[in-house]
């Protein structure tokens, strides 16, 4: 991935969905060993309230 990327990262509230928002923020944070850079957007997005879910 090259620096100038922008990501848009999905989340959906869950557990596993908040562990991969902060290790992302955590490799973009300047005190990290091996830094990333590249610029995070975050979608939250919510499957269990919608008009085309089946139960």
């Amino acid at each position: 991935m090259k620096d100038d990327t922008h990501v848009l990262l999905a989340h959906s509230g869950s557990q596993s969905s908040l562990a991969l928002l902060h290790l992302v923020w955590t490799g973009l944070q300047e005190t990290t060993h091996k830094r990333h850079f590249f610029d995070i957007s975050v979608v939250y997005i919510d499957g269990g309230h919608s008009r085309f879910y089946k139960h």
